[in-house]
């Protein structure tokens, strides 16, 4: 729920009174508890060399980076963990680890190994140093200022050493003067001492204290001093309990104290603000406190106004890059300087009912509203120049007061036709002319309506006008009479629905293009004197568009949310906005650099159509709303202005554009493996066992503008094909990764959506576990082979011997076993079983080595019978072709079909795969286009029919083919022979077959197998 309540608390200065420190708006972004923070009690603040902004409170310590907050407290019997919870001070030493005071002793916190490390301190007699109120960081030395003195110690070696302050005082003042409440180290290495009992200082190159401020030179003195801010003119500001502000000249020992009896407060925090200008302004603890060192005078800043009261500033502290931060006990204020773009003119009361309408008079700003805010005259910068209401209400005005502008159109510098809820007026600012036109009842010539919501003038200087749904009608504008030119498209049951026209804009042939706001875009032609919808089929029907522009040969509206471009009626294009963008657009406008901004429900749009760059701006960047249900104007001086009824925002747009393109650089918060933390550094190479596959990725882009509402990218080539958004918080978690390498890129915007420069890369590699590495299966195909080999000599030697025992069938079978498990298709099979090792495909290896070994070994297994089953002959033949398709890379197929009513029918063991391998090898090794082998097996009451049928190039043209010697012969006679030794009934028989024009189609060969 982090993402859910980031508050915006908006400081408005008034633009027509207050202070000179007090001119602009102040815009001050709030984090809360709500928002992930430990505690709203905030205490102290930094922002580290990495961007990142640790926050102590009075429970618990908080890192931010943009991407979330995360919460350090202490744990019970954890030593890596902080000792206390009541964080006083955190500064950052040279190595960047994080120091931090806290209410029981001090702390560090080392990034690169994630933890803390507590350290005691060396002991005083007149209180416990555990309390360490303030911290001074000098190279290796770490001052300590406690509640029982101060301390020096050494990060180098843990070591500490108690210095007692005020030896020379009485022994009853001397626990005050070691009562430590501020500690800081000039440039000269003295270390000023803000104390019970005055300012002092120490010299760390000699171990003197010196009693600075007292009774003695200042006239107002305390002894309780709170704070201190150096300057490098030997100057000091100092803090004191009852009588505010004091500075101190380091040589002359000079106090000037500075005491504002309308604010008399203790000055417990002060911190100087850069202005615009140069110059610089204290701000000090209270209600928005501060002071103007240039004229001594102290100051207010006003209330913020979406604020019931005043926030109670405890402190401020102000990172290298001017942001100030500010501790209160209801969280911690944000402000930055540079987000200052946005001047907010805040009404009493909203200035109209209806939409606030913009016109440029000179280089002034015409506003018009209702009643009496009708038509006012403002410059640039928010100041009334002239109230034009009452030249409005003049000469046949409508008996109300209450009249609403609704449009404006310009007829030359002076003159102006007014659209409102009760007629046209048309009045001229140099004359003072000004005459009204409204609808009379029994006139037809009249206006059909007084709400007349648009009027525009032609290039011919013809005056349309649109009265609220009441189509298009042209009027005299001297006469004031009217006749109605188009009424509408859609008829409904009872009517046609009469057009609503928002908006017109012509082209270069003097053809108009309007925008209704529930018929979309809407084209007149001039020369037929006809209306049109070109884009229903692109756009869609009843769509509602409101504002049309012409930009060089292109017009521009937005339909749907969607940004609607075209050239003429033919065709149009549509543009989207970004999804996280994608909210009901009110109102837009081009500026004079050619770029769109749009006002929507959810803030401020910029587009940039060449660079195809969107950005938003919300109330963290300085706008008093987020809902800009408005109209949105471009001024004559380029500056922009957006009008709700409730307030008025102008702004700069090159100055907005160019502060939200200063963004941060991304920071790796966290990469992990199955939960252990990789360290990892630029351009390494991350290596990982099989068993760390379980990889978070935690990235952060350091802007808090409106740090809950970056956005996050990653994207991990070879899975992710395009960028993913991942929300507004930069983790990524990827489980069970496979073996291989990878590259993750990590990218963010921040709010407005400006991306970070550069992306975050990172190669890592996970290697595949010892068993499916190409080394360990080189081994097992070694090992299996060598297996196979010997198991294979073993059986050749034993067949050998019986041979010479048995008869010629054994013979002739040992022969079928040779021609058939010929050495050319073993190493074969054994070279395509390692292309796919090598290749890394392991799964195919598998399974090519998987029929490999079924096949040699269902040899092995018949080699020594003289019939075996049907089923496993056709599961052998199965596995021949399978192992031969793959040698072919597939270039064949090949079907079995088993039609025998007993599966389990002996036959001779081997006596097919012969004649499939002379048809493989014969018949279609050198046929193109389709190839084929069919087995198919039938049986009657003769016997058992064996057909093997493929579609090669015949017998004939084999013959002409050159023939490894004797590989056909061996194979076909061993098997002729045997089959006459099986059965002198058994027969083979050999077609060739042919189309009709006598060309060869293939071989069928059948084997006739009698009953046994």
């Amino acid at each position: 729920m982090l993402k859910k309540n980031f508050y915006t608390a908006l400081f408005v200065c008034c633009f027509f009174f207050g202070p000179a420190q007090n001119t602009s708006n102040l815009i001050f972004s709030q984090i809360r508890e709500e928002n992930g923070l430990s505690d709203n009690h905030v205490t102290c603040v930094l922002k580290d060399k990495q961007d990142l902004v640790w926050i102590g409170t009075q429970d618990g310590l908080n890192l931010m980076d943009g991407s979330s907050i995360k919460v350090f407290k202490h744990r019970d019997k954890d030593s890596t963990s902080i000792s206390n919870n009541f964080i006083n001070a955190i500064k950052e030493d040279g190595e960047g680890n994080i120091w931090i005071a806290t209410a029981l002793g001090l702390n560090v916190y080392k990034k690169k190994l994630q933890r803390f490390f507590n350290y005691p301190l060396a002991a005083s007699p007149y209180s416990t140093t555990a309390i360490i109120f303030s911290l001074a960081v000098d190279n290796d030395v770490i001052w300590c200022g406690t509640d029982g003195g101060l301390v020096k110690f050494n990060r180098n070696n843990g070591s500490s050493i108690f210095l007692d302050c005020g030896k020379e005082e009485a022994i009853g003042n001397r626990k005050f003067c070691n009562k430590i409440n501020y500690v800081l180290q000039d440039e000269n290495k003295i270390c000023w001492l803000c104390t019970a009992s005055g300012l002092w200082s120490f010299d760390t190159r000699n171990n003197i204290f010196k009693k600075e401020i007292s009774a003695d030179n200042d006239p107002k003195f305390n002894p309780l001093f709170l704070t201190a801010l150096n300057e490098s003119n030997n100057r000091l500001w100092v803090g004191s309990w009852q009588y505010g502000l004091k500075l101190f000249d380091k040589k002359t020992k000079q106090v000037t104290d500075y005491v504002n009896p309308d604010y008399p407060f203790e000055i417990s925090s002060i911190v100087k603000v850069p202005q615009p200008g140069g110059s610089e302004v204290i701000w000090l603890n209270g209600n928005l406190n501060a002071f103007n060192p240039s004229t001594g005078t102290f100051f207010q800043y006003k209330k913020p106004l979406l604020l019931p009261a005043y926030p109670l500033v405890k402190g401020n502290y102000v990172s290298p890059d001017n942001w100030v931060w500010t501790f209160t006990d209801n969280g911690l204020y944000v402000y930055n300087p540079q987000r200052q773009v946005f001047n907010n003119q805040v009404f009493d009361t909203a200035i109209t009912t209806q939409e606030v309408v913009f016109g440029a008079i000179k280089n002034n700003v015409l506003v018009c509203g209702q009643g009496s805010s009708i038509c006012k005259e403002y410059s640039s910068d928010h100041k009334l120049v002239n109230d034009l209401s009452s030249l409005i209400y003049k000469n046949g005005a409508p008996g109300t007061t209450s009249v609403a502008a609704l449009t404006l159109t310009k007829e030359d510098d002076n003159s102006w036709w007014m659209g409102t809820t009760e007629g046209i007026v048309h009045f001229n600012t140099a004359t003072g002319y000004t005459k009204w036109f409204r609808h009379k009842d029994g006139d037809s010539n009249s206006l059909p309506r007084n709400f007349v919501n648009h009027i525009f003038i032609d290039s011919r200087q013809k005056m349309w006008v649109f009265p609220w749904r009441q189509g298009i009608w042209q009027m005299d504008p001297v006469s004031g009479r009217c006749s109605k030119v188009f009424e509408g498209f859609a008829a409904t049951a009872e009517a046609r629905k009469k057009l609503v026209i928002a908006d017109v804009a012509e082209d270069d042939q003097g053809n108009l293009w309007l925008c209704d706001l529930d018929e979309g875009i809407i084209f007149y032609d001039r020369a037929t004197n006809s209306f049109s919808q070109p884009f229903i089929a692109q756009v869609g029907a009843g769509v509602h568009t409101a504002r049309i522009y012409k930009r060089g040969d292109y017009f521009y509206t937005v339909a749907n949310s969607t940004i609607i471009k075209w050239k003429n009626k033919s065709n149009c294009t549509k543009i989207s906005f970004p999804p996280e963008m994608d909210k009901p657009v009110y109102d837009f406008v081009a500026d004079q650099q050619g770029k769109w901004w749009f006002s929507t429900k959810s803030g401020l749009i910029y587009f940039d159509e060449e660079k195809n760059i969107f950005r938003r701006f919300t109330t963290a960047d300085g706008l008093y709303g987020n809902d800009l249900d408005g109209t949105i104007f471009c001024a004559p001086g380029g500056k922009i202005f957006v009008g709700t009824a409730p307030f008025v925002t102008s702004f700069d747009p090159q100055q907005i554009v160019a502060v939200s393109q200063s963004v941060p650089g991304l920071l790796l918060s966290k990469f992990t493996a199955n939960g252990n933390i990789i360290d990892y550094s630029n351009g390494n190479t991350v290596n990982l066992d099989h068993t760390n596959n379980n990889i978070v990725f935690e990235w952060a882009l350091p802007d808090y503008t409106n740090p809950f509402r970056n956005q996050y990218y990653c994207r991990l080539q070879g899975i992710d094909s395009s960028w993913r958004y991942v929300g507004n918080k930069g983790e990524v978690q990827y489980a069970n990764l496979s073996p291989g390498n990878y590259t993750i890129l990590l990218r963010a915007a921040n709010s407005n959506g400006d991306f970070a420069n550069e992306n975050i890369s990172i190669h890592f590699i996970i290697h595949a576990p010892f068993w499916k590495t190409a080394w360990f299966l080189f081994a097992v195909l070694f090992f299996i082979v060598a297996l196979l080999y010997g198991l294979f000599k073993r059986r050749l030697n034993t067949v050998k011997k019986k041979i010479e025992l048995q008869q010629q069938m054994n013979e002739l079978e040992m022969k079928a076993l040779r021609a058939q498990m010929n050495p050319h298709f073993i190493f074969n099979s054994l070279n395509s079983i390692q292309e796919c090792i090598v290749s890394k495909n392991t799964d195919a290896a598998y399974n090519y080595l998987s029929q490999f070994s079924k096949l040699v070994r269902r040899i092995l297994e018949n080699s020594g019978k003289e019939t075996v089953p049907l089923k496993e002959e056709q599961e052998l033949m199965q596995w021949y072709l399978g192992l031969e398709q793959l040698r072919f890379t597939d270039e064949f197929k090949f079907s079995i079909e088993n039609n025998c009513s007993n599966p389990q029918t002996e036959i001779p063991s081997m006596i097919i795969q012969p004649f499939i391998e002379n048809a493989l090898w014969h018949g279609l090794v050198t046929k193109k286009g389709e190839k084929f082998i069919r087995l198919v097996f039938n049986d009657d009451d003769k016997g058992i029919n064996i057909q093997i049928h493929d579609n090669g190039i015949g017998r004939k043209a084999a013959a002409l083919l050159p023939k490894s010697a004797g590989k056909q012969s061996m194979g076909l006679s061993i098997t002729k022979e045997r089959l006459q030794h099986y059965s002198h009934a058994s027969s083979i028989e050999i077609i060739d077959l042919l189309d009709e024009a006598g060309n060869a189609e293939g071989t069928k060969v059948i084997i006739h197998l009698p009953h046994n």
